[in-house]
């Protein structure tokens, strides 16, 4: 397929859709680490998962 100009258009890439999966999963599990985190930081510190309580 040519363009208006008449050079040949170059495909263009195609990421596939495993990538955005990988990357959701990759955010996720970040996600899950930051609250274990905070949670046993918490726990650590104050002795319990809710210092607002005390």
């Amino acid at each position: 397929m040519a363009t208006a100009n008449g050079q040949p258009q170059t495909p263009r890439m195609r990421i596939p859709q495993n990538i955005y999966t990988a990357m959701l999963g990759i955010s996720l599990g970040v996600l899950v680490f930051s609250l274990a985190y905070v949670a046993y930081q918490c726990w650590t510190q104050y002795g319990t998962l809710l210092p607002i309580t005390r």
